[in-house]
């Protein structure tokens, strides 16, 4: 994904990327692990990951609209 290209990627591929980003920050599974080994600073707590999953879902539904 990349979000410069974000206003060029169909309206099903931004939903399937927002489900995908939204799924792995509620399933602690980003950031990866790894890069936080090295920037402990990128490490998320419960209240980011779950603004950012509030966030998938708005931009979810508002795709739906």
């Amino acid at each position: 994904m990349n979000l410069s290209r974000w206003q060029g990627y169909s309206a099903e591929d931004r939903n399937i990327l927002l489900s995908e980003v939204g799924s792995a920050v509620k399933n602690h599974e980003m950031p990866f692990q790894r890069y936080v080994l090295l920037h402990s600073e990128a490490r998320l707590s419960d209240q980011e990951r779950d603004q950012i999953y509030q966030w998938t879902r708005a931009g979810r539904k508002r795709l739906k609209s």
